[in-house]
């Protein structure tokens, strides 16, 4: 009792699918032009190869390469006129039975071999691990032709075999693409959103910013009559501009002969969006006055660091 248990725990744990074998045919040197998709038998020899396609529409659009466990390719040995082994192939295009003959084939083949397999006896079935080109096939997004072809393989030239098609009248056992996975992986729709939960308690309370202080520079400076005069002020490497202005140095008779040009940033350089271009205040004046100089004052807002 306690192995049978272990075996259905066992099973339980994976999603068995069969995908459905949407075409099957082979092609011959000695029928070049000639579709042979409705023959009972797949020949498998020096002279011919097989195709076979399946729906994996399912898989497809429902699961994610991930969850994929393992992939079988199931052939049935119908007849065996030389043993040997097959190799099995990524195809990379749709197979039509209708359509593909010997002659046309070449335009069709693609990617590289996918498994190889021996085949010593007939009557039998012989199991065969696809599992990367499937898990190829789905992350690839080429998983809605998933199709494959046989030949002989390299190392058994000679190898020839005749596999039941799905128009066998007798045996009919056709091929077989046997998927399992995980369906913990499983992946549904999107569900609705929740309501929106209780507000949560308050956090505590941050600690106190600190207070910056902010010292005010002033520095005078004289402008020869009828003359347009230039002067900056910084705050130096401790401290941050934030403000600045400049104008006559008081407000007497003087101040109508000194009219401000420009009172603003001194840029250095390219300008910047952080200010690190701003080197501190900078202001222009022009005395009107045709004998006179007159003095005037730059002042900047810095604040400590």
């Amino acid at each position: 009792m306690k192995t049978i248990s272990l075996l259905i725990l066992a099973s339980l744990s994976l999603i068995a699918q069969d995908l459905r074998l949407i075409s099957d045919t082979n092609t011959r040197a000695s029928m070049p032009d000639t579709p042979l998709g409705t023959l009972p038998q797949l020949a498998v020899d020096p002279n011919s190869t097989t195709y076979l396609q399946f729906d994996s529409f399912l898989i497809a659009s429902s699961q994610r390469p991930e969850n994929l466990i393992t992939a079988t390719l199931r052939l049935y040995v119908n007849r065996l006129t030389t043993p040997g082994a097959v190799s099995v192939g990524a195809y990379c295009r749709p197979v039509s039975e209708e359509a593909l003959t010997h002659n046309n084939r070449q335009l069709q083949l693609c990617n590289s071999l996918v498994s190889t397999f021996p085949v010593t006896a007939a009557q039998n079935f012989i199991d065969i691990d696809v599992t990367e080109r499937v898990r190829t096939a789905l992350n690839t997004g080429t998983g809605l032709s998933l199709s494959f072809l046989i030949t002989p393989a390299q190392s058994a030239p000679n190898t020839s075999v005749l596999f039941d098609s799905k128009e066998s009248p007798t045996t009919s056992h056709a091929p077989q693409l046997m998927l399992n996975y995980n369906p913990l992986f499983l992946t549904g729709p999107i569900g609705p959103q929740g309501p929106i939960g209780p507000q949560g308690p308050a956090g505590p309370e941050g600690p106190a910013g600190t207070m910056n202080e902010i010292r005010w520079r002033s520095e005078r400076y004289s402008c020869p009559a009828d003359n347009r005069c230039s002067a900056s002020i910084s705050c130096g490497t401790l401290r941050i501009l934030v403000a600045g202005g400049c104008g006559h140095r008081d407000l007497n008779g003087a101040t109508r002969e000194v009219r401000v040009n420009y009172s603003g940033p001194k840029i250095e350089g390219p300008r910047t969006d952080s200010g690190s271009d701003v080197t501190g205040w900078m202001c222009t004046v022009t005395n009107s006055h045709i004998s006179a100089s007159r003095d005037f004052e730059i002042w900047a807002a810095c604040i400590v660091r």
